[in-house]
């Protein structure tokens, strides 16, 4: 072994020898119990959470419950209040099974949480914490449809009261509760808790003991040395040792402040899901079921802004450093996102209808076109490197999404006269296509590796 990397192995050991502790004489160091950045799978809620964006969450949730308690109240809007304590309810179910990933409060969370340094706490908790959210939020809802007036702002102030002692103060009580009564009560009862009580102790990960642990395996790619106690802290000649940072990991990397350079394409969905939004209520209003407009209106405000925030932001990234933008295309998992824009299109082609058809004809035929064309690129490249059952994702089923509703714009949205054929064209095999896609992402989840073994199929 070259001289250099034993002294740099030796400063490692010397420096962080509490930590890096010898594995029967293989000089190995055992892996973190719960790794801070890991891709879980799809149903899995995560073992260790940021606390930064789970108190984000904690803080847009508090906000948005005093709203609707306030306007509910004053009688302002009743229905449309309660439909959006139905979207607050199933954020709260999303994020009690996947965590914040695939929920929208938790996805905004954790954008603005980027410039903050993370802090590191157990997940189990947080998952308590989110059932008891669900409870009270679905309560909100059902109360708000068919209680008196003045229940469903009740459940809504407790819930901003809980909400906002986490996101402004730090204090989870749900949390607390898992810890003080879910766990002694378990053990009492005589389950096996093993391992949800390791999840929930304090996690003291840091960012220097992350770079560290990088730092160490890179200047172990070889094979080990074995050696019998800690390393000395100085050289044969009595030099003192000294070690240096190696180059930080990607997740790392990204964790520095510079939207130009880290812009991906999955940070078009906050802005498409405000478009979802704002749809599903002005297709309410054109059904009758709402009476006001101010909400659609205001939500495809809302989604325009974010939307053209991510747009202004990939474009600098195009001009400046269009190798991460062809790395992003190319990527295994990434290059299905480029979906989201042209159906981020087709959202706002159809919210614009009616109060420009000019500007809807245009964002339809743009998106539309945009995303066949896509999807067409994504099947002949499958065809040129054929996909294992292992690596398929849900982001494949984002191209087909948009061609299924494609295919619902040209058939209900738009009417124009010879087009239902082309219609169906659309909408078909997507769908077809989607099905398949779906069977193959579920059959991936449950056999996974890291699934619970109540949930797992094999």
């Amino acid at each position: 072994m070259p001289a250099e990397t034993q002294e740099k192995k030796s400063g490692v050991w010397a420096t962080k020898a509490e930590v890096w502790k010898l594995d029967e004489g293989k000089g190995a160091p055992a892996e973190p119990y719960f790794p801070f950045y890991y891709t879980w799978p799809f149903f899995w809620f995560p073992y260790v959470t940021n606390d930064v964006a789970a108190r984000t969450v904690g803080a847009q949730v508090s906000i948005t419950c005093i709203i609707l308690a306030v306007l509910k109240l004053v009688g302002q809007a009743p229905l449309t209040i309660a439909w959006i304590s139905v979207m607050l309810f199933a954020g709260y179910v999303i994020r009690f099974f996947w965590g914040g990933k695939y929920s929208f409060l938790g996805a905004t969370g954790s954008i603005v949480a980027r410039g903050i340094e993370p802090v590191t706490i157990a997940g189990p908790p947080k998952q308590f914490a989110a059932m008891c959210g669900v409870m009270f939020s679905g309560a909100a809802a059902i109360c708000n449809f068919y209680a008196p007036f003045y229940v469903g702002p009740i459940f809504h102030f407790g819930l901003a009261g809980a909400a906002g002692m986490e996101g402004f103060l730090g204090f989870c009580i749900g949390c607390e509760m898992f810890r003080l009564i879910v766990l002694p009560l378990g053990r009492y009862m005589g389950f096996d808790l093993k391992g949800m009580e390791q999840a929930c102790e304090v996690v003291t990960d840091s960012r220097q003991a992350q770079e560290e642990r990088f730092v160490y395996h890179k200047w172990n790619e070889g094979p080990w040395e074995i050696f019998y106690g800690y390393v000395p802290a100085t050289t044969p000649d009595g030099r003192a040792l000294k070690w240096r940072y190696s180059d930080k990991t990607p997740h790392q990397r990204e964790d520095r402040v510079d939207f130009i350079r880290y812009c991906k394409l999955s940070y078009a969905l906050p802005g498409l899901c405000w478009a979802a939004v704002a749809a599903n209520f002005k297709a309410m209003f054109l059904g009758g079921y709402m009476s006001e407009q101010w909400p659609w209106a205001t939500l495809t405000i809302v989604g325009i802004v974010f939307f053209g925030l991510w747009a202004g932001l990939y474009i600098l990234k195009l001009s400046m450093y269009p190798k991460r933008v062809q790395k992003d295309i190319e990527g295994k998992h990434s290059r299905y996102y480029i979906s989201a824009v042209p159906i981020a299109l087709l959202l706002f082609g159809y919210l614009a209808q009616r109060e420009s058809d000019d500007i809807a004809r245009a964002l339809f035929w743009l998106g539309s076109l945009s995303n066949i064309t896509i999807t067409l690129w994504l099947i002949t490249r499958t065809f040129i490197h054929p996909v294992s059952a292992g690596e398929i994702t849900p982001g494949m089923t984002i191209p087909l999404l948009g061609n299924m509703l494609a295919g619902f714009s040209l058939q209900q949205w738009m009417d124009w006269d010879g087009i239902r054929d082309l219609s169906f064209f659309l909408w078909g095999p997507s769908f077809i296509l989607w099905i398949l896609l779906a069977a193959g992402i579920l059959l991936k989840i449950t056999d996974s590796p890291a699934m619970g073994p109540s949930l797992r199929v094999t």
